[in-house]
C-alpha cells in the first residue's frame, strides 16, 4: 500500500454566456465580476495487485473560502485501476 496525498488552492474568474435571471428561481452561484478561490484536500492509497498493475482508492474534499468559514464544500470518492510504465 502507497499512501497519496494532495493539497491545492486554485483562484480563478469563471465566465458565463448566461445571467443570473436566466436559471430557474433566479439563482446564481457566485460572482462572475469577482476572482473566485476553492481549497483542496486529497488523499487516497494505490496498491499493486500485479507487477505493474495498480488499484488506488481516492477522497477529495472541495471548499470554497468565505468571510465567516466555508460557504460550500463538496467531496468526490474514486476508484482507478491503473498501469505503471518504467520503475516503480
Amino acid at each position: 500500500w502507497t499512501p497519496e496525498l494532495e493539497v491545492g488552492y486554485a483562484v480563478v474568474r469563471t465566465r458565463t454566456r448566461f445571467a443570473c435571471d436566466d436559471f430557474p428561481n433566479g439563482g446564481c452561484y457566485g460572482d462572475s465580476s469577482k476572482l473566485q478561490s476553492a481549497l483542496h484536500l486529497g488523499g487516497g492509497v494505490k496498491t499493486y495487485f500485479a507487477p505493474r498493475w495498480f488499484l488506488r482508492f481516492e477522497a477529495h474534499w472541495f471548499a470554497r473560502p468565505a468571510a465567516g468559514g466555508f460557504s460550500f464544500s463538496a467531496w468526490r470518492f474514486g476508484a482507478s485501476v491503473g498501469y505503471t510504465f518504467g520503475n516503480r
